[in-house]
């Protein structure tokens, strides 16, 4: 895996990456309640293909994320897609 918090290697990410032009980052809603008192709320995030690479972009410094069955699935097809673009 990789990662990084570089302005400038995002910039240069955005010109490669097959991102949707929805605003990522936090949304400021809990469509499903607050998890626990360190929940920011609803983080609308982006997957793409960086050099090779799967990439997941967050438009913010992200610590920790969780999902329900159903997003957990939507990633999974994500990737798979993504996966299956580099084979």
């Amino acid at each position: 895996m990789h990662h990084g918090d570089d302005p400038d290697a995002l910039k240069k990410m955005r010109k490669h990456m097959e991102f949707v032009d929805a605003a990522l980052g936090a949304t400021g809603r809990y469509p499903e309640g607050q998890l626990n008192p360190n929940d920011e709320g609803e983080l609308a995030f982006a997957v793409g293909i960086e050099e090779g690479k799967i990439a997941l972009r967050f438009g913010k410094p992200v610590a920790w994320f969780a999902m329900n069955r159903h997003q957990a699935l939507q990633l999974i097809a994500s990737l798979q897609e993504k996966t299956d673009i580099l084979a």
